[in-house]
């Protein structure tokens, strides 16, 4: 396992005092840390170094956060992870997460929040996935059941990406940063089910085109004899979406 000071980050913020506080921060932990000033000059970066995590600015001049993410995520579909940190979002939170960003801060942000953020961004899954439902009584649950994942993946149920999930609900909706358990029942298949924990990223209130209304799934456990055989398919998805939209 990974742990912060074994990691090279790079900074991108076009306001020099901010992108040199937050190196410095990083820089504390004993993190190895490069800066620069705009999307542009940041991708010829990673292309140069082996970088761990990108922490970026959105709005910049000589290219935006927006287009670095969406050419990182062309030149490999999940390395490095990308934090965003802004002060003005020129992109939905729904939007980021589905384009392959694995978090958003807004300015100013909280030290320690980023830090872990950051840490657990390269975690393996098992790494990631391993604890026990740490669900409060009275929390939000949901329960899906159909004839097998198949089914639940083709009717829009849920959809998965390469951290969370989009998770279809029809009735009452939780609020952004709920604790989800959620349990989907498979009638069939060699998935019995699929269980665990999620914190709510997005929501979407109403279906929305050719989008149904549901919300957007950070997972941080899961659980049972099904853990590895849902972990494979999580490994295994082309989309560079973190969340998926749906």
């Amino acid at each position: 396992m990974k742990e912060i000071k074994d990691l090279t980050i790079l900074v991108v913020d076009d306001e020099p005092d901010l992108g040199e506080l937050v190196a410095f921060e990083f820089e504390l932990v004993g993190a190895n840390v490069f800066s620069a000033s705009n999307g542009k000059e940041a991708f010829e970066i990673v292309k140069s170094n082996e970088i761990d995590v990108v922490v970026s600015d959105i709005r910049m001049p000589g290219g935006d956060g927006v287009e670095l993410l969406e050419n990182l995520r062309s030149y490999h579909p999940s390395n490095p992870a990308l934090v965003f940190m802004t002060g003005f979002a020129d992109i939905t939170l729904e939007d980021a997460y589905d384009k392959g960003a694995v978090a958003m801060f807004g300015k100013p942000f909280n030290r320690n929040e980023l830090i872990d953020t950051v840490g657990k961004s390269v975690l393996r899954y098992d790494e990631k996935w391993g604890s026990e439902l740490a669900v409060k009584e009275g929390a939000f649950q949901h329960v899906l059941s159909c004839k097998g994942i198949d089914e639940a993946l083709e009717k829009q149920m849920i959809k998965l990406g390469k951290g969370g999930l989009f998770l279809s609900v029809s009735d009452k909706l939780p609020a952004v940063s709920d604790t989800i358990h959620f349990k989907l029942e498979f009638e069939s298949g060699s998935l019995g089910s699929l269980e665990g924990e999620g914190i709510v990223r997005w929501v979407r209130r109403q279906n929305e085109q050719d989008l149904p209304k549901g919300v957007g799934l950070e997972v941080s456990s899961i659980v049972g004899d099904s853990r590895k055989h849902v972990i494979e398919l999580f490994e295994n998805q082309k989309s560079v979406a973190y969340i998926p939209k749906g």
